[in-house]
């Protein structure tokens, strides 16, 4: 008999078509905005142009950028809301695997076979083992992040990475019953080490101290 079973269609996430004709749009506009401040006359059309991607830009960011964070915080907020559950779960049944496991593998790119074509980095692309994030997913978007222009988002972000590597790494060595053996001694006094740098690299960094007009609401 033939084989019945249904192969899974493999299906390819992009950006979406507003959110990318807006910043294609946005960087016309600056362009159009460098001429005003060189002392060229703006036709009446271009001014309309510069308003209306002025109106584009606050529905365009809202609908796709705020609103994706806030899924993603929900989605992994409650998943660690309710981890105690779902481990009793697979107590119960040797079959039982995560609920999302494989979604959020997919999701984070730590499935399937390894691709690099998205990165130009080479540098980059080195520094990572071989095998090492697959798909280059979650990597894509730190890095992308990282490279920011505005060098005090930069800081904070990588300082912030700093902090929960350290907390998560020290949580491991405890949870591997490591105690006060003088290899978790080491570790700990290289994550000090890495620490203080992150600390020294984000020390000049000015804060905002301005209210959000747009905030995760939960």
């Amino acid at each position: 008999m033939p084989d019945r079973k249904r192969k899974s269609r493999q299906i390819a996430f992009i950006y979406s078509d507003s959110l990318d004709g807006y910043l294609t749009e946005k960087l016309e506009i600056e362009k159009i905005k460098s001429k005003k401040k060189e002392g060229l006359k703006l036709s009446v059309w271009d001014n309309r142009r510069i308003r209306n991607n002025d109106d584009k830009k606050v529905r365009t960011l809202q609908n796709h950028l705020f609103r994706s964070m806030a899924n993603l915080i929900h989605f992994f907020e409650f998943v660690d809301k309710h981890s105690n559950e779902l481990s009793k779960l697979e107590k119960k049944s040797k079959s039982f695997k995560g609920i999302f496991d494989d979604d959020v593998e997919e999701l984070l790119g730590f499935k399937g076979t390894r691709k690099v074509k998205n990165l130009a980095e080479e540098e980059f692309m080195e520094s990572i083992p071989e095998n090492e994030f697959e798909d280059f997913v979650f990597s894509r978007l730190i890095y992308a992040i990282l490279k920011y222009p505005n060098p005090n988002i930069r800081l904070r972000l990588l300082k912030q990475i700093t902090l929960f590597t350290v907390i998560f790494i020290r949580q491991v060595v405890y949870e591997k019953n490591m105690g006060a053996s003088p290899l978790s001694n080491l570790a700990n006094e290289d994550l000090n080490r890495i620490m203080l740098w992150a600390e020294y690299c984000a020390g000049d960094v000015k804060k905002n101290p301005n209210e959000p007009r747009r905030k995760i609401g939960f």
